[in-house]
């Protein structure tokens, strides 16, 4: 390739990360969670790390469904086009080179309310830290990179599926379980 195209690239990358941070709350918070939001969105603007992502999101899976599940190939392919199209920011931790966690926040648009004007909500999932690596707060900066991306963005409202392991997390951060809202599931995939 080109090397000054390369290094266009990595500019532009650099250059979205840098104005994502910027425009984040940055009052209170670590040089770590800063560099956290820069980094979260250079990565996603370059997507270098999407089989990353898709790794730890499948062993996720696999924890909350006690390995009952199988991933075919249209489910992984469907994953990373969200990954890599859809309306979502992804933080991945890493200890040194090693990707030790993951969380992702999406967004949708609804229809506006009174408590949330704009319709602008999202939705929490993913959030999975490898076992080794646990109850050693990296669950709790990924989600705070998270909310702070949501909140830049204007998002009025967030919900997510907790576990029981997750649940004292997301309390301390101010989530609680809700009985405004019940569910259906349509149609099951065979």
């Amino acid at each position: 390739p080109d090397e000054v195209a390369c290094l266009k690239e990595a500019a532009r990358i650099a250059d979205i990360g840098f104005k994502a941070m910027m425009q984040s709350d940055l009052i209170g918070m670590t040089e770590l969670e800063a560099a956290g939001i820069a980094e979260a969105a250079a990565r996603k603007a370059g997507a270098e790390h999407i089989e990353i992502v898709l790794s730890l999101r499948l062993k996720m899976l696999k924890v909350v469904n006690g390995g009952r599940k199988r991933f075919d190939g249209e489910f992984i392919k469907r994953s990373r086009e969200f990954f890599l199209k859809g309306d979502q920011s992804t933080v991945l931790a890493y200890d040194g080179e090693t990707a030790v966690g993951c969380a992702t926040i999406c967004y949708v648009s609804l229809m506006p309310t009174f408590d949330h004007p704009d319709g602008r909500r999202a939705h929490i999932m993913n959030v999975y830290t490898k076992e080794e690596y646990r109850r050693q707060g990296i669950a709790g900066q990924m989600m705070n990179i998270l909310l702070e991306d949501a909140r830049v963005r204007g998002v009025t409202y967030a919900d997510l599926d907790a576990t029981d392991m997750g649940k004292p997390l997301y309390e301390t951060l101010g989530f609680s379980p809700s009985d405004e809202y019940m569910s259906l599931i349509c149609f099951r995939i065979k």
